[in-house]
């Protein structure tokens, strides 16, 4: 006997009109605490008055698109749920926020300038061209930027862009000029990253733990941020330098 899909019994998932009101305004039932956060955080309320691109105004994104903002925030309040993905990105980032020496708030703005940048360069008719292949990374409101562009005026429009955007205090320009990485450059840099961070966990340190520093790797440059003690930076630049495929450890500590 031939078996026929059972396809009636889930007919919305296979009509794309059917798919559109479940997807379209996703709600959560959140705490009023979480609520007031979303809604009185001052990203959100200048998203609301502010056009983007301007000085003071968040590249339009609406209180529904704050998707990182989101992701922490549910990290913070959800510190049970690490295993969970949320929009791409795992919620275990609970964890790394609770040994984090940044406020709470500022992990919550450094999430939303990374929005904001990225949003700004995708929409900039100047950027949009090679805004893939820059990446955007926001510690304590000091803005990396790295990945490869073709010329340098390119270099100077994106440290120009995101240096307008709100909070932000500085933008460290680690792009290079040329092609951009091949998917194999990007996974050797993946594996580096958590190589790197699985280092860390071996250092011998009193109230060091490995959450509280945030590992970017670019073409096999390993930056190192974190709020730290000089000791700390040291032991963890060290832990870094000599793993295999490691080019060069660059410190962007900030010290206690």
């Amino acid at each position: 006997m031939r078996l026929q899909p059972r396809l009636k019994h889930f007919p919305r998932f296979f009509s794309k009109n059917a798919l559109q009101p479940a997807f379209e305004k996703p709600t959560l039932k959140i705490s009023t605490f979480a609520k007031g956060i979303f809604e009185n955080h001052p990203f959100a309320k200048e998203t609301r008055k502010k056009p983007p691109f301007e000085k003071g105004g968040l590249g339009g994104f609406e209180i529904g698109q704050l998707g990182g903002f989101a992701i922490i925030l549910l990290a913070l309040i959800l510190p049970g749920c690490a295993p969970v993905m949320l929009g791409g990105a795992a919620a275990g980032a609970g964890v790394a926020a609770i040994y984090d020496r940044r406020p709470a708030q500022t992990i919550l703005d450094d999430q939303q300038i990374q929005l904001a940048a990225r949003y700004a360069l995708e929409h900039d008719p100047k950027t949009q061209a090679f805004a893939a292949r820059v990446d955007v990374t926001s510690y304590n409101y000091s803005v990396l930027v790295t990945g490869q562009v073709e010329a340098e005026a390119h270099a100077r429009r994106v440290v120009e862009r995101i240096s307008r955007l709100p909070k932000v205090k500085q933008v460290i320009n680690e792009l290079t000029f040329g092609a951009a990485l091949t998917f194999a450059r990007q996974t050797e840099d993946m594996y580096l990253s958590s190589r790197a961070k699985i280092a860390l966990t071996q250092i011998k340190l009193p109230d060091f733990n490995a959450a509280r520093v945030k590992i970017v790797t670019e073409n096999g440059v390993v930056y190192l941020f974190g709020i730290v003690r000089q000791a700390e930076a040291t032991a963890a630049a060290e832990a870094v330098r000599y793993l295999p495929g490691v080019r060069r450890v660059v410190k962007l500590f900030e010290y206690q």
